[in-house]
């Protein structure tokens, strides 16, 4: 953790690809399990150590990022980016509920009504 916390540059390059609409698709599931299971492992850490993370991931285009993969075509895409979400819900859910509501339309409001 202290390793992405200290270069972030990792959690940058990865949320860019992430956010990139011609993102390999095999690499972006990849990817998104590697998140998704990050956040798994983040949520057994201490209060202050899954906020400071979070705050990290977060400054990085994480919110962004798995706002745009809630709205790919791909079902499996999608519900590997929702599990992801449901996570971060449990691991910050003040830090999710801030980022939905500076999102004026956001898609995450779109997805959850769907």
């Amino acid at each position: 953790m202290r390793a992405f916390q200290e270069d972030d540059s990792i959690l940058l390059e990865l949320f860019l690809r992430l956010s990139h609409p011609q993102f390999d698709p095999p690499l972006r599931k990849l990817s998104l399990r590697f998140v998704r299971d990050l956040l798994n492992f983040v949520q057994n850490l201490g209060f202050e150590n899954r906020e400071r993370f979070f705050k990290t991931m977060d400054a990085n285009g994480f919110l962004n990022a798995l706002e745009f993969n809630c709205l790919m075509k791909d079902p499996e895409t999608r519900e590997i980016a929702v599990e992801a979400l449901a996570l971060a819900v449990v691991v910050s859910p003040s830090g999710v509920r801030k980022y939905m509501l500076d999102q004026s339309l956001s898609s995450f409001v779109q997805v959850s009504i769907s």
